[in-house]
């Protein structure tokens, strides 16, 4: 193809002078797993019964979709919380830590806690 230039390195030989992510607080990833599970119920409550065109054919059941969803949340918060109290803050100090020793060793083989 004309006008294309292809580069010559590899897609992530520049990945280590490029700088580390910070690690999020586990409070602010919680609340947007909260958010992300929040869509997702509602989307979820929204599609049953759907036709071809989006609409919901069944509206008589839209409070029993609001209160299954509403229910589903609390379960969901319940358990955040829960691993708020309990396993969250031994594996963020765990993830704070494999962070700081990465950057640390700079030659160390380790990647970014997102790879």
């Amino acid at each position: 193809a004309i006008g294309i230039n292809r580069p010559s390195s590899s897609t992530y030989a520049g990945q280590s002078s490029l700088p580390r992510l910070p690690i999020p607080k586990l409070e602010d990833t919680l609340d947007r797993f909260l958010a992300a599970v929040r869509a997702l119920l509602t989307s979820s409550s929204h599609n049953d019964g759907d036709n071809d065109t989006g609409i919901n054919i069944n509206r008589d059941d839209d409070d029993d979709d609001v209160d299954a969803t509403n229910k589903e949340m609390e379960e969901c918060k319940k358990e955040i919380q829960k691993f708020l109290n309990i396993d969250g803050p031994m594996l963020q100090k765990l993830l704070v830590e494999y962070d700081e020793e990465g950057r640390e060793d700079e030659t160390a083989q380790q990647g970014s806690y997102v790879e």
